[in-house]
This record gives C-alpha cells, sequence and structure tokens, in this order.
C-alpha cells in the first residue's frame, strides 16, 4: 500500500521543567492519503526518524508507533514519548525528519525541524540572553550556586564598576550612591561582626581618610575619630582619653557656652594650717603657675562648719569677724589663704577648687 503525507505540523514543543521529571516532547500532526488523494481512515503504524542532513546522512533518532488511528487521514503523535531525544539533538544544527509508514519506504523529501523543537535545547540551554525561568543552573567559572543561595567564593563583586577593589564595591559616576535596607516588619540590622582588629566604618573623600566609628576589639570600647578620639566604654564617655573614669571624662581643652573661656581642667586642693598661724598654704600642682590658674572657690572650716572666701566669719575663739581671701604666691607657686587668727590653738582644714586655663 502506497500512502502519501499530505501535510505535516510540528504544533509544539512540549517543555515540562525538568525538575517535573517529564520528558521532553514535540506534538506532532499530519495527514494522510492513499496514492489517488483519499484521506485514509484506520490504525497505521508510522515511523519518525531524524537526520543531520536532507537526504543521506546519519540517523541521530528514530521512533516507532505501532498503531496510531487515523481518522479522515488526521493523526497526531508526541514525538519523544516512546524513545526519548538525546540532549545534544537540538544543538543549532539543522535535522530533517523522515517518516515512513507500515512497509512502505520513508517519504522523500525530508521535513526540515524549524525552530519549534529547538525550545526543548533551550530547557537546557548553557546561555541565554534572557530566561524567565531556569530549573536548574549550572554555576559559572566564578559563582557557585546551592539551593537557593548563590555565591562567590573569592574574588571581588562590582556594581558600577568593572574594577572592584574589595569584596563590594558600588560606584557610581555621577549623583548620589544610596544604599537602602528595608523590611516590611521587625528591625533592620546592619552587622559589623569581626574576630580580630577593629570593626570600622571608615569615611573618605575622593579617596583621602576624613573620619571613622567603630569598635576597638582589642579595648572593648566604641570610638568615633575625626583629628582625634572620642570613645564609650562601659557608660562612660572619653574625650581625648581611652579610659574615661567618669560619666563624661574629657582630656584637653574645654569650653562651656558660646562665649565660655577655654580651660584645661579643675580639681580641688586640700590642705591643713599649722596651729597659731594667720594662713594657711596650699601647694599648685605640676603645671599650674600664676597666670594659668584660677581660684573658683576657697573655704576653711571652723568647727563643723565651712566658710567660703570673700565673706566675714567669726572663729569660735574670736571676738570679731575676720574676712576670708587668698594670694597666689608666684615665687614658691602656692596659693595662700589668708584667715586672720593666729591665735588658734588647733590647726584648721582648708580647701579651693581651681581651675588651670588654656
Amino acid at each position: 500500500m502506497r500512502t502519501l503525507l499530505i501535510a505535516a505540523l510540528l504544533l509544539g514543543a512540549v517543555v515540562p521543567r525538568i525538575a517535573q521529571g517529564a520528558p521532553e516532547l514535540i506534538n506532532y500532526q499530519g495527514e494522510l492519503r492513499d496514492s489517488a488523494g483519499n484521506p485514509l481512515d484506520g490504525t497505521y503504524g508510522i515511523t519518525f526518524t531524524i537526520y543531520n542532513q536532507e537526504a543521506d546522512g546519519t540517523v541521530l533518532w528514530t521512533e516507532t508507533y505501532r498503531g496510531v488511528q487515523v481518522k479522515d487521514g488526521r493523526f497526531h503523535v508526541l514525538l519523544g514519548s516512546i524513545s526519548p531525544f538525546p540532549e545534544e539533538l537540538f544543538d543549532g544544527d539543522s535535522r530533517w525528519l523522515g517518516i515512513g509508514v507500515g512497509s512502505d519506504p520513508e517519504m522523500m523529501p525530508r521535513s526540515r525541524i524549524t525552530s519549534v523543537a529547538y525550545a526543548i535545547r533551550a530547557e537546557k540551554a548553557t546561555e541565554a540572553a534572557t530566561a524567565a525561568y531556569a530549573a536548574t543552573a549550572p554555576a559559572d567559572e566564578d559563582w557557585d550556586v546551592s539551593g537557593s543561595n548563590v555565591y562567590l567564593p573569592s574574588g571581588n563583586v562590582g556594581i558600577g564598576t568593572t574594577s572592584p577593589s574589595h569584596p563590594l564595591h558600588v560606584k557610581k559616576t555621577s549623583g548620589n550612591c544610596d544604599t537602602k535596607i528595608e523590611t516590611d516588619s521587625g528591625e533592620v540590622d546592619l552587622i559589623l561582626d569581626g574576630t580580630a582588629g577593629n570593626s570600622t566604618v571608615t569615611f573618605q573623600q575622593n579617596g583621602s581618610f576624613r573620619g571613622s566609628v567603630g569598635y576597638d576589639t582589642t579595648n572593648g570600647y566604641l570610638f568615633l575619630w575625626e583629628g582625634g578620639k572620642v570613645v564609650v566604654d562601659d557608660g562612660k564617655l572619653g574625650v581625648g582619653t581611652d579610659s574615661p573614669t567618669e560619666k563624661l571624662d574629657v582630656q584637653g581643652g574645654m569650653k562651656v557656652g558660646a562665649n565660655g573661656t577655654p580651660f584645661l581642667e579643675m580639681r580641688e586642693l586640700t590642705a591643713t594650717s599649722v596651729a597659731g598661724t594667720d594662713s594657711t598654704l596650699i601647694p599648685l600642682p605640676s603645671g599650674y603657675t600664676a597666670d594659668n590658674t584660677r581660684v573658683l572657690c576657697a573655704e576653711i572650716q571652723d568647727g563643723e562648719d565651712w566658710y567660703a572666701m570673700g565673706r566675714l566669719f567669726r572663729p569660735v575663739t574670736a571676738s570679731e569677724d575676720r574676712p576670708l581671701y587668698y594670694t597666689i604666691d608666684t615665687s614658691h607657686r602656692r596659693i595662700v589663704l589668708y584667715h586672720y587668727h593666729p591665735i588658734w590653738a588647733q590647726p584648721v582644714s582648708c580647701r579651693v577648687v581651681v581651675m588651670k586655663m588654656k
């Protein structure tokens, strides 16, 4: 029996995701007629073969259907449902489809397979300009893929630069370069986790250092650096010192108020008078001079009471009020606190608060 394939159509490539484990198929529909042109009915065996050439050539794939239902000459099959297509069958080179019915010789000429079948190759594409979905994607020479994680084992990543100098280097040639970290709920944390050395955020301008903020892992404190160091250690703020001992510890000049006078430090000095003298001598600390020393407060104790500088007081052994004042003895670098009561039988305690000016 001689049959004639009047028309054949590759309706589409059925390409399920590889992850589902289903084979890749081609939906093929054709029409069979006898030699007189009459449409055939019945069940026929049909063999499909794919070659690498239009005539002769090499058989690349073949598949035989033993009982194809034909009605009014029309039939359809799913190519690849019996013999799966080799993975490299549709690799971009031209392919031709030959069809034989029953014992008849294969019909000629062969039909060239068009781009529809090559969608199967796209399912396992090694390269793609655009891909809406990839069930599996082998890593390139740089990136590794592990489940839902994509990572770079070594090297640097550049955004806006082809020569990244750090593990992540973001650059814009103009305009602002902003980074946004956002969540619809919960907290947003930026974590700097170092095992050695400092964890630091550094500020630069045109490549030059301008300042930094970070955590000193050796000494265990937060710091701010911009020409000098400010540290926070155990709830204490230190300016000019790495080891603050009070809530605010300033080493160096200090100014209070817009029109304030800068000063270096304040301290309290104490001394005890010699019995029977009218004054108490209080040595100045190292670095204090008559020029840079200011006495903020001077007090003398009489009994249980303290009397401030500049006021009158009546000692318990006197019959009249006495003034309390001080002078700075330049030659001997000391404060002389006068209380004018030379006949006290017991020593008295004195204290002054001094400020060292800048």
